[in-house]
């Protein structure tokens, strides 16, 4: 059976993410800094709860599903390095910590117009990936 790991596994795309890899037979591991109790409605085999900025990060898994990050595009305008600290970061900690074949990525639609340091973040994220990977997986997801 694949392990997936699943990073911001209990916000709104990671639990539905989660519900649907363990309807697909997979054992899925999620990791968050908190749970939200709007979303803690969580399908997977082990939970913890992690600041991936903040933790030394160990394991390997079949794939990653980095989800983590910092999401509010209004609140990035009044705490940038917040935002870079998490989103940047975060991406780069994962990356070096966990041994993966597969790596997913979920960014922006925000980064076509880099208009915040929400989305500026995002994007020093995927650049980092790609020249980690030389490859990169990444979805642009509108609504953001």
């Amino acid at each position: 059976m694949k392990h997936i790991l699943v990073t911001g596994a209990s916000g709104y795309i990671g639990s539905h993410v989660c519900k649907l890899l363990k309807e697909h037979g997979y054992k899925v591991t999620g990791w968050d800094k908190e749970i939200y109790p709007k979303h803690n409605k969580l399908h997977i085999d082990s939970y913890k709860v992690k600041d991936i900025n903040r933790t030394l990060l160990f394991g390997s898994f079949d794939a990653v599903v980095h989800l983590a990050a910092r999401t509010r595009v209004s609140d990035s305008m009044h705490s940038p390095s917040v935002y870079y600290d998490t989103n940047i970061n975060g991406a780069a900690t994962v990356l070096e910590q966990i041994a993966t074949g597969h790596f997913i990525f979920a960014s922006t639609s925000s980064a076509f117009e880099m208009a915040s340091p929400y989305a500026i973040s995002k994007v020093a994220a995927e650049q980092i990936i790609r020249e980690r990977l030389k490859k990169l997986v990444s979805s642009r997801e509108a609504g953001d």
